[in-house]
């Protein structure tokens, strides 16, 4: 797993990050930013993820919206792909802790957050996205006649999208302290938790026990649940029984995660307790190996692409969680240590830091 990952790596890295070499070869957020991260694992090298950054950076627009793709001649827009720039610039601050980069794009920030508070509807969540605009989440099997959407979104707010919009405040509100502007960090925190509260309240069904895919339908998604407790709209105990609902084989049909939201499931288990669960999940991996594939597929639906670098969550999820190297202040100035073996009899390697390399055996 660990060689088709960097395989399919490097085939999707040449002057931008791209989504296929083969196809598109367009660089968006959201495989940018799983593939900065699996680049600092791998590499303690940020280059081409600096330029990424000041790519999207480039594309934004008068409304504050950034494009989801760039640079590209056609102009599309996918209002989360933004957020996942912003989540970009705090990945780079949690492994670098460069104060520069994230003082230079700041108002890069509050452009794209204003623009998703300038969408909060009546009842307080991010209402339906403008026509024009693609409200795609993931290549799932439930969402594909609605082109990667939720069903709610074609009447009105999508709970994924205000989840995501909390969860990017939180990250915002940090960097934001972090240098030096301590009340816009304070008035991120606030809209945050203004957000969690609507949710709450509208999109929970106390009967399924679950957060439904929009205030006014009955239709669920594991994408929902993952990014309530991501943004912290549930925590504790509360999220790790929501997490274990939500993997439960008996439960109810929901929208399942694809190669592209891999990494936020994973999280989501790390965060809650459960991340030696993460073990049966390599199945999806091992099923391509056994296809005499050298590079990861694009998604199990259309299966168009097979070089797609957002699969290659072994370089991530091997040196971060089973050998357990993380920053644990930015710029890896401390260092965590704590690895997860689950079932496993032994593991071994090393994981890449601005400093060096961290052994761990």
């Amino acid at each position: 797993l660990w060689e088709i990952s960097l395989n399919t790596l490097r085939g999707c890295m040449h002057e931008t990050y791209e989504d296929t070499p083969y196809y598109e070869q367009m660089q968006y957020e959201l495989d940018s930013r799983l593939q900065a991260l699996f680049t600092y694992s791998v590499s303690g090298d940020d280059r081409l993820a600096r330029k990424t950054i000041r790519d999207f950076h480039s594309s934004l627009l008068p409304g504050g919206m950034l494009q989801s793709r760039y640079p590209s001649v056609s102009r599309q827009v996918i209002p989360g792909f933004a957020l996942f720039w912003l989540m970009m610039v705090y990945d780079h601050y949690s492994h670098f802790g460069d104060p520069a980069l994230v003082k230079r794009y700041r108002p890069g920030m509050d452009a794209v957050l204003g623009w998703f508070e300038d969408r909060r509807d009546e009842s307080g969540l991010v209402g339906q996205i403008p026509e024009g605009y693609w409200s795609f989440v993931d290549w799932t099997m439930e969402w594909k006649d609605n082109a990667g959407a939720p069903q709610a979104g074609r009447s009105g707010p999508m709970t994924v999208y205000s989840l995501m919009y909390a969860d990017a405040l939180v990250k915002a509100a940090e960097l934001n302290e972090w240098t030096g502007r301590k009340d816009t960090g304070a008035e991120y925190r606030v809209r945050a938790e203004t957000i969690r509260e609507a949710v709450r309240l509208h999109c929970w069904s106390g009967e399924r026990k679950l957060f439904r895919d929009g205030p006014s339908v009955e239709a669920y998604s594991q994408h929902a649940q993952l990014w309530a407790v991501l943004s912290g709209t549930v925590e504790g105990a509360e999220a790790r029984e929501l997490m274990e609902r939500m993997l439960d084989r008996n439960a109810a049909a929901m929208a399942k995660v694809s190669s592209a939201m891999s990494y936020y499931l994973f999280r989501t288990l790390a965060k809650t307790g459960l991340y030696e669960k993460t073990f049966e999940l390599w199945d999806t991996w091992r099923e391509q190996v056994d296809l005499h594939l050298t590079a990861w597929v694009e998604d199990p639906v259309s299966e168009r692409s097979d070089c797609h670098a957002w699969g290659a969550l072994p370089l991530y999820e091997f040196p971060a969680e089973i050998l357990g190297v993380k920053p644990l202040k930015p710029g890896f100035a401390a260092i965590e240590i704590s690895p997860v073996v689950g079932p496993l009899r032994w593991a071994k390697g090393s994981a890449s830091t601005p400093h060096g390399l961290v052994e761990v055996e």
